[in-house]
């Protein structure tokens, strides 16, 4: 729950790059295991590349959500 109230902050701050950067890097380290994207965590990071335009983005987002 914490993870996705750090991404929606960077996405609400206009920072999307931070949101990506957090999020590629809790997805790749396997020592956090209670730091998992989930479904809320997966639309954020597509909320956030919505909003910039970043469409191709989202769409990769999309398909590693599935």
């Amino acid at each position: 729950m914490l993870f996705n109230i750090l991404l929606d902050s960077c996405i609400n701050c206009d920072n999307l790059t931070s949101a990506i950067k957090i999020f590629y890097h809790v997805l790749e380290t396997k020592e956090h295991h209670s730091l998992q994207p989930d479904t809320i965590s997966f639309n954020t990071i597509i909320k956030g590349c919505a909003l910039e335009k970043r469409y191709d983005l989202a769409f990769e987002m999309f398909s590693k959500m599935k």
